[in-house]
C-alpha cells in the first residue's frame, strides 16, 4: 500500500492525473451539480502566486454581489483561463445563511465577459471521502451536514503550523518519498479539514511546481496520524480545476 501511494504521489508530481486509494471511515453523499455550461477553448493557467490580490478580490466581489443566502470569502487564487468569457477559480471560505457557525471550503468559479460583467458560474465542495473511482474529488450539497460527511471538520484557518507540518513530513517519509522530495522545502499550501478516528485524518491542499515543464498544479493529500504519532499518506488526488469545471 505504501509503495502504491508513493508511486501515485511521484506520478502526481511529475504529471497530472487523478488518483487515490481507500480513505478511512467516510461515505460521500451523491448529488448532481447544476449550472450553465461555459465552453473552454484554452487550458487553465495555474499561477505561481496564489494570493488573492486586491484586483482579484474586487473582481470576486463584483461577481458575488447578487448571490443571496450564502457568503463567499476568497482565500486562495487557484487559476484562470482567458477567453470569452474569462474564467477564474478560487478556494473560498463559505457560510450558508442559518449555518454561520459551520463555515466550509468551496471551489468557486466566476466568469467575466468582455464588457467587464462578472458572475458566479459554478460552485463545488471538496469531497473528503471521495473514492479513487471518482471523476473528481468534489460534491454538491444543500447544507453543511451533507457537504461535510463522515464527521470531517473543515478548518477555519488554512495555516499549516509546525505540528501539522511534522505530521505531513512524517507521512511523506513513511511512504518512502523522503529521498525523492526535499522535505526541508515541503510545506502544504493549506490544511482544509480534519477527522477524529482512532487517531486523526487530515486533508492537505498542496501547490506543486512541475520542474520539468515549469508549470504549477494542485493536489489533495490525505494523511492519517495514529495516537502514537506515526503518520502515513492514505490518499492523494491531482486537483484538476479544468476537469472539475468541465464536469460540473
Amino acid at each position: 500500500m505504501k509503495k502504491i501511494i508513493a508511486m501515485i504521489l511521484t506520478a502526481s508530481i511529475a504529471s497530472a492525473f487523478l488518483c487515490g486509494c481507500a480513505q478511512k471511515e467516510t461515505e460521500p453523499p451523491t448529488s448532481t451539480p447544476s449550472g450553465d455550461d461555459t465552453e473552454i477553448t484554452e487550458e487553465f493557467d495555474y499561477p505561481a502566486e496564489v494570493e488573492v490580490t486586491d484586483e482579484l478580490s474586487g473582481l470576486f466581489e463584483r461577481a458575488a454581489a447578487t448571490v443571496v443566502g450564502v457568503s463567499y470569502t476568497p482565500a486562495l487564487f487557484m487559476g484562470s483561463v482567458q477567453g470569452d468569457p474569462n474564467v477564474y477559480c478560487f478556494l473560498c471560505s463559505t457560510v450558508l445563511a442559518g449555518y454561520e457557525e459551520s463555515p466550509y471550503w468551496t471551489i468557486v468559479y466566476i466568469t467575466e465577459d468582455s464588457d467587464g460583467n462578472a458572475s458566479v458560474d459554478e460552485i463545488c465542495i471538496i469531497d473528503y471521502g471521495a473514492s479513487c473511482e471518482a471523476d473528481a474529488p468534489v460534491i454538491m450539497g444543500a447544507n453543511p451536514t451533507e457537504i461535510v460527511p463522515g464527521n470531517w471538520a473543515p478548518t477555519t484557518d488554512l495555516t499549516v503550523d509546525d505540528d501539522l507540518l511534522n505530521v505531513y513530513i512524517e507521512s511523506v517519509i513513511d511512504i518512502g518519498m523522503g529521498g525523492t522530495l526535499d522535505v526541508e522545502k515541503v510545506r502544504p499550501e493549506a490544511v482544509l479539514a480534519s477527522q477524529v478516528v482512532a487517531g486523526m485524518n487530515y486533508c492537505f491542499l498542496n501547490h506543486w511546481l512541475n520542474e520539468s515543464s515549469g508549470t504549477y498544479y494542485w493536489s489533495l493529500e490525505f494523511v492519517y496520524a495514529d495516537p502514537e504519532g506515526n503518520a502515513t499518506m492514505t490518499n492523494c488526488y491531482h486537483l484538476d480545476i479544468e476537469q472539475i469545471y468541465e464536469l460540473v
